[in-house]
């Protein structure tokens, strides 16, 4: 069996303009590439003394945020997320996509979310704005809990109001 061979962070395949969602044959391949650069992602944090089971778990909740909410949903490149995508992550689309949406999974994910967006600052990929951005969206785990909470709380009408105070964003933000 052949060992798969992990690019390393500065191979040219990771170039932003490689994530650039445009048609189906496009997403296959982002989708691939997102696979290895996330591989790149948990072996360099392994290797810098992070525990590989915590550097698999950051990859799984990068993973979903990125192939299934900002590649697949939003169609956004994830090297230049729009304003406040991690907030419509997990205030609205991680609530609505989760059969029980709850803190401790949701602050799972997005502990992965921002320590791979740390590693694409620290290796020049993103700007120190963009990361800061990330990691304050990151940290807001009370007000996503509040939303999960008024979720589940939601009778009649209740849905539109609920789904106004923190909207789903498509298509580039």
């Amino acid at each position: 069996m052949t060992e798969k061979k992990v690019l390393p962070i500065n191979d040219p395949a990771f170039a932003a303009e490689h994530f650039l969602p445009g048609n189906l044959s496009d997403e296959i391949r982002i989708d691939q590439l997102i696979v290895a650069l996330l591989s790149t992602f948990c072996r360099d944090s392994v290797a810098a003394g992070v525990d590989p089971l915590r550097a698999g778990a950051w990859a799984r909740g990068a993973d979903y945020f990125l192939r299934d909410f900002v590649v697949d949903h939003c169609r956004n490149n994830l090297f230049t997320l729009p304003a406040g995508q991690v907030r419509h992550f997990a205030g609205n689309w991680y609530i609505i996509k989760t059969v029980e949406p709850n803190r401790a999974e949701l602050s799972e994910l997005l502990e992965g979310v921002e320590a791979f967006y740390r590693y694409l600052q620290e290796h020049g990929k993103v700007t120190k704005e963009s990361y800061d951005e990330v990691a304050a969206a990151c940290q807001a785990l009370d007000y996503y809990e509040e939303r999960i909470n008024a979720f589940w709380a939601i009778s009649e009408d209740g849905y539109q109001p609920w789904d106004e105070a923190c909207p789903l964003q498509r298509a580039n933000g």
